[in-house]
Order: C-alpha cells, then sequence, then structure tokens
C-alpha cells in the first residue's frame, strides 16, 4: 500500500477519504431517518454533496452499486406549500444534480442517489424507504480554507423595484390588463435581460411568500424552464434547483406542450403555486436585480419604415384595360 494511502487511511480510521472529508460507505439499509442517526453515532453526518467536483467522484464510486444510496439531502415544508430542500447538517445548497423530472414532489421528500454505469443522479423518495447511504465527518488532518464572510445585502432598490432587507435582489412585477403588452416566456426573459435583470428565480420558502404578496391576484411567468433534452427543469439564471411549489397534479405538460412556469398568486397573496405552461402564452412576467446594480430601461424599438408608395393603376369605365401612369 502507497504510504499517502496508509496515512490516509489512518488519519480517517478505516473510512474512504476525498477532498476534505472522510466518507463511509454503508451497505446495510436503513430509512433515511435511522441513516441519519447511524452516521450521528460516529460523529458525522449524511452525505452533502458541495459541489460537481464531489458529485464526480461518487458518480464513479457508485457505478458498481446497485439500488439507491440515501443523501443528506431532504426538503421541509413551507406554509403555503412549497418545499426548500437543505442538507442535514445545515449547509446550503448550492449545487444540484437531479435527475430526470425530478424533483417531482409526489414519491417523497428524502433524497437518494441513483447507482450503476450511469448513475449519481438524484431522486426524492419516500424516507421511511430503506437504502444504503454514504456517512461523512471532516478529515481531522486537513483543514478547509476559510471563506470570506458573506457581506450583507446592500439596501435600497431603484423605482418601481421592490425587496425586503434580508434579500439580495429586488424584484418587480410587470403586469399589464392589456394583453398585447403580456410576453411569452422567452419575450419576458429578454425583457429582463434588456434591463440588467433576470427572469426571477425564486430560491426559498420565504422569497416565495413575499413574491406572493406582491404580486397577488395575478398569475406571471418565473425563470424556471423545462429541459426536453436533460429533463428535469432549471432556473435561466443557473442558480440551483432549491425550491419547489409545483400545484397539485403539477408539472404534467400537457398535451406534451407546457414547458415553461408560471407562478400563481391567490387574490390576497397568501398562497401561491406554480404551473407548467404553454411558453408561447402571454403573461405577466417578474424581473429580479442584484441590489446595487442599476436598471435600465429597455431599448425603445424604431417604429416602422413606411414602404415605397406604389404608382395608381387605373381602370377606365368600359374597358377591360389597366392604365398604368
Amino acid at each position: 500500500m502507497p504510504v499517502e494511502r496508509a496515512r490516509v487511511c489512518v488519519v480517517c480510521q478505516g473510512w474512504d477519504a476525498y477532498g476534505y472529508s472522510c466518507y463511509w460507505m454503508e451497505e446495510s439499509t436503513r430509512s433515511w431517518s435511522d441513516a441519519k442517526a447511524f452516521c450521528s453515532e460516529q460523529d458525522g453526518f449524511l452525505l452533502h454533496l458541495g459541489d460537481i467536483y464531489e458529485q464526480a467522484h461518487f458518480t464513479v464510486t457508485l457505478s458498481g452499486k446497485t439500488d439507491l444510496w440515501w443523501t443528506g439531502l431532504r426538503a421541509r415544508g413551507g406554509a403555503t406549500g412549497g418545499v426548500d430542500y437543505i442538507w442535514d447538517n445545515g449547509a446550503a445548497l448550492t449545487f444540484t444534480h437531479w435527475d430526470r423530472d425530478q424533483p417531482d414532489n409526489g414519491d417523497g421528500t428524502c433524497v437518494a442517489m441513483t447507482t450503476g454505469p450511469i448513475g449519481g443522479f438524484w431522486d426524492d423518495k419516500p424516507c421511511s424507504e430503506k437504502h444504503a447511504f454514504v456517512c461523512e465527518k471532516a478529515r481531522p488532518d486537513i483543514t478547509p480554507p476559510t471563506k470570506a464572510p458573506t457581506a450583507p445585502p446592500a439596501q435600497g432598490c431603484a423605482a418601481g423595484w421592490t425587496s425586503l432587507p434580508q434579500f439580495r435582489d429586488c424584484y418587480r412585477l410587470f403586469h399589464n390588463v392589456d394583453w398585447s403588452l403580456k410576453k411569452s416566456w422567452g419575450a419576458a426573459r429578454e425583457d429582463c435581460v434588456s434591463r440588467r435583470a433576470v427572469l426571477v428565480s425564486v430560491l426559498s420558502q420565504d422569497e416565495e411568500q413575499f413574491l406572493a404578496l406582491y404580486s397577488k391576484a395575478s398569475s406571471k411567468w418565473i425563470g424556471l424552464k423545462h429541459n426536453p433534452t436533460e429533463g428535469g427543469y432549471s432556473w435561466s439564471d443557473g442558480s440551483a434547483l432549491a425550491h419547489t411549489n409545483w400545484g397539485p397534479g403539477e408539472p404534467n405538460n400537457h398535451e406534451g406542450r407546457e414547458e415553461c412556469v408560471e407562478m400563481v398568486s391567490s387574490a390576497n397573496g397568501t398562497g401561491s403555486w406554480w404551473n407548467d405552461l404553454n411558453c408561447d402564452a402571454h403573461q405577466d412576467w417578474i424581473c429580479s436585480i442584484s441590489k446595487g446594480t442599476e436598471p435600465v430601461l429597455p431599448p425603445v424599438p424604431p417604429p416602422p419604415i413606411p414602404g415605397e408608395r406604389l404608382p395608381q393603376c387605373t381602370w377606365p369605365a368600359g374597358t377591360g384595360t389597366f392604365l398604368f401612369p
């Protein structure tokens, strides 16, 4: 055994080492809660996947395994029906690797990884199911680099935009009574980009509740869209899909033509839900922009250029012949 490998095995006390953590592959099957308790007894926690590199490591590791393996990710329900996905060690969800058409909120609220040659994808499953699992704990011989403290959110929004002190973005609802002024999903996204903003990504239940009240009694585009090639949904600005709030039976991709997502707010703004819709439907929309970034007005398209006036033809009475000037 190479010296470095032997040293790592001693440091991790028989656990596998990768990066800044030690890992234990437990092949006995348990419910999610029992798996979490087992890891806690070992002074660890259920697997937390922090980035694409750690994900790639376990995609390879699980390629020779079977069935599903629990991770430490679980959905936390919100007051209005939405859920936030959080790690059991309290870390923020900054990276996702959802399987096709996941999360669907239908099977369960605990998240497991698939296995096999094309594995490593995340599926939400009932927490009572029994699966193998991975425990993780910090390596005692390596200290991760210290991250710079997160700066508090900037304050203040431009005229016409709104927010709350704890949010890092400002928001603006573009609500038009005139149907001709509403936009398709693609046109709404382009409008936001032209303002130095993005079509809003709803990343938490707190943000959902704020936007529901702000945009009460309306249906509007948000930045979520289905990817028919890869499956599943993703935010147009690349944010991790850490929050969902599908309405009952949604998404259903009715007749295979609904790939964009609207947020529907109740009349009094105390509730909201998501619905998949044809991307060409004309809707209101919400843009978001980072606090401290000044929005700009989108360019005004030039007026149409009048076409060249054609000469008038005459048709003399009593004849069947055109006369041109």
